[in-house]
């Protein structure tokens, strides 16, 4: 971290920092997760899966869904290498979870143009009733394949 990156973290307000460390140290944990664990396992700590449509309950925060967002993206700025979305999507999860605030994880796919029939691309994104990633462009264009959510979400 540079003196100047410093000099921003301390005029944070106890919240910003708190939230800032809590997501640096999530990111990591679900990015080591996705790297080393089995599918199968990590995704036991996501909630109850399914591909059906999802409810979002009507107990989240928009000032706490844009704390966890602020957080999650300037902790993965400050990791050296890349956290693509999943583990940001997971890490969002878990700390908007620890505030008492319903998301459902959604995973996506679509193909991508080129010759082969294999190009595809996936997409991890949150949706909150207030702050619906879907709505933002977030799942634009995706198949969702999978959603994790809580177990009274499922439709």
């Amino acid at each position: 971290m540079t003196f100047s990156k410093l000099a921003r973290f301390s005029e944070l307000p106890r919240e910003g920092k708190l939230a800032f460390v809590e997501a640096f140290i999530l990111l990591i944990a679900a990015w080591s997760f996705t790297k080393i664990l089995p599918y199968a396992w990590w995704t036991r700590l996501l909630g109850h899966s399914g591909t059906g449509q999802q409810l979002v309950t009507t107990r989240s925060s928009t000032q706490v869904s844009e704390l966890v967002n602020w957080a999650i993206g300037a902790a993965a700025r400050q990791i050296p290498w890349e956290i693509v979305c999943l583990p940001q999507a997971i890490a969002g999860r878990w700390m908007l979870a620890r505030r008492h605030v319903d998301c459902t994880l959604c995973i996506g796919v679509r193909s991508t143009p080129g010759p082969a029939a294999r190009n595809a691309e996936m997409h991890a994104w949150l949706a909150l009733e207030d702050w619906m990633g879907e709505k933002n462009g977030a799942g634009a264009g995706y198949t969702v394949i999978a959603r994790f959510g809580a177990r009274h979400d499922t439709v």
